[in-house]
């Protein structure tokens, strides 16, 4: 049986996350939340702030079923192309990347969350000399402060050589991890793999703990509403159907410039993702 369908706070990923964010969430009918752990989106360096962010989520009865690991040190890094990468050839950047998420993981362990979203590479052209060898020395590095919390790493596919379901799924496989699964990012399935992206996703099912909803044009990473681009996401439902999903799946979208915030969740409230429709 699919569980309930998460927001992740992505939606509000360029404004630093208030309570009125998470309340429009709830409003909206959805309980299950993936933290967008980014500044200044969600400074987890903070401790008030975490504190307060555990206040609003107990409030408001929400449950932090997930966290997305940061691959960008701050929003303005993020827009001059500066990303963070475990995976990078760069043993500076590396390391400060593989800190960054071991500190975001330890401060936002309050909310009890077994799942975490982690880049394998930078993307693109960005990510064209990161190698496996260094993403499995940084993920050495982080299970170790994972296995501890009981939380699973989901390595996510993304547009670039090391994010590549194939690629991916072998490196994930010869690690022989039980804790390292993989999230699915409809969207980027769209992408990397253009006509085989089911093929694709079909392909990950099975090691998967977490799937991103989101659609776009098959070329653009658009994080648009399902049913508004390319995907069909009748045979998605006969895809998890067919492999009797039942892990986690959560919306990941971008508001358009001329929609609010409410109606954006109104939309996605109305969705029914799970029976295809």
């Amino acid at each position: 049986m699919l569980p309930d369908i998460a927001i992740s706070t992505h939606l509000f990923a360029y404004e630093t996350l208030t309570f009125a964010h998470l309340k429009k969430i709830k409003n909206a009918g959805f309980n299950q939340i993936e933290l967008w752990a980014m500044k200044p989106h969600l400074d987890f360096t903070n401790k008030d702030f975490v504190k307060k962010l555990e206040h609003w989520v107990k409030s408001l009865s929400l449950n932090i079923v997930s966290l997305h690991a940061p691959f960008y040190f701050s929003l303005s890094e993020a827009r001059q192309g500066e990303w963070l990468s475990i995976s990078s050839a760069d043993s500076k950047k590396r390391e400060k990347s593989i800190e960054f998420i071991k500190i975001a993981i330890n401060s936002l362990e309050v909310f009890e969350s077994k799942r975490i979203v982690i880049h394998p590479s930078s993307p693109a052209n960005k990510g064209v000399n990161d190698k496996y060898e260094y993403l499995e020395y940084g993920l050495e590095k982080i299970i170790r402060t994972t296995e501890k919390l009981g939380i699973k790493i989901a390595l996510e596919n993304i547009p670039s050589e090391l994010g590549k379901t194939d690629k991916l799924l072998n490196f994930i496989n010869s690690l022989g991890n039980t804790n390292v699964k993989n999230c699915i990012d409809t969207g980027h399935a769209l992408i990397t793999e253009k006509g085989a992206y089911f093929h694709s996703i079909e392909k990950m099912l099975p090691n998967c703990i977490n799937i991103h909803l989101h659609d776009n044009d098959g070329k653009t990473d658009l994080h648009l509403l399902p049913k508004e681009g390319k995907i069909n996401w009748r045979k998605f439902k006969n895809s998890l159907s067919k492999f009797t999903y039942s892990e986690q799946l959560t919306y990941e979208i971008k508001k358009k410039d001329n929609e609010s915030y409410e109606e954006v969740l109104k939309k996605l409230s109305l969705l029914d993702i799970k029976n295809g429709k």
